[in-house]
């Protein structure tokens, strides 16, 4: 495209001064806002009669471009660290699931240059249909939601630890053994939030709404097999298992890491 723009629409908006934003081959994914960005360009059809359907021809090609590469950025989002969401989409009936929400992405700006042609990002969420669809929890787990609700959420504190955001991160004890993960979590929230949201700082994480007034705050100690799955200390690990869990199966979990 020549370098020449001569009208926009507003610019992508993110949720954090700092977001956690992972470059990808077709795009990025932003995990502060779990959002998937892709640009599609469409080049103009100057044998078109006029200018109006010289740019709308190159608007719709554009955008057709900016779903083929949201695709292709879905392929290198992590399910897990070791898994990503290619492996996923080797499934014609799952890519075709996919290919029909991304259809409900939105435009967050369009580009029109002095040429004719059109650049078009799309914005669409990884919560909802999408992360579902990628990456389904086959069966699910009763959480312990007896006693006192001392906790009203859960950060996990791993800054320095090189964790990786994922769609299904978990959080293991000092054994290896899960005690948060997408299974704990009940089907309609997991669809709407999916199973954890990642911050960049503590403070970042503990004034998300999401977490509550009262969140656990745990330090990890290390990462597991993979790189998305924590580990905490065996006291911490407790603490989870005695409290009453229903925060767990509301998915009020925020990561927070130095990076993707």
């Amino acid at each position: 495209m020549p370098a020449l723009m001569i009208l926009g629409a507003a610019s992508v908006a993110t949720a954090a001064d700092d977001p956690i934003v992972e470059k990808l081959e077709h795009g990025e994914v932003n995990w502060t806002t779990k959002t998937v960005v892709a640009t599609g360009s469409g080049a103009p059809n100057l044998k078109l009669e006029n200018v109006a359907q010289v740019r709308l021809n190159a608007e719709r090609a554009a955008k057709v471009d900016a779903y083929r590469n949201v695709l292709e950025a879905l392929k290198g989002v992590k399910i897990t660290a070791a898994e990503p969401g290619a492996s996923a989409l080797e499934n014609a009936q799952v890519r075709a699931q996919v290919q029909g929400i991304l259809r409900g992405c939105k435009t967050v700006d369009t580009r029109y240059y002095s040429d004719g042609g059109v650049d078009v990002v799309v914005r669409c969420s990884l919560d909802g249909g999408l992360a579902t669809t990628l990456a389904p929890v086959k069966s699910y787990k009763k959480v312990k939601t007896e006693g006192e609700a001392k906790y009203s959420g859960l950060i996990i504190d791993a800054v320095g630890t090189t964790a990786k955001p994922a769609l299904q991160p978990r959080v293991l004890d000092d054994k290896g053994q899960p005690v948060y993960e997408a299974a704990m979590v009940g089907p309609s929230v997991l669809r709407q939030r999916g199973a954890a949201s990642y911050a960049r700082t503590v403070d970042e994480a503990k004034a998300n709404k999401l977490v509550g007034k009262s969140p656990l705050v745990v330090k990890a100690a290390s990462l597991g097999d993979v790189a998305s799955d924590i580990q905490i200390s065996a006291d911490d690990a407790q603490a989870l298992r005695d409290a009453n869990q229903t925060f767990l199966a509301e998915a009020r979990v925020v990561i927070v890491t130095d990076g993707p």
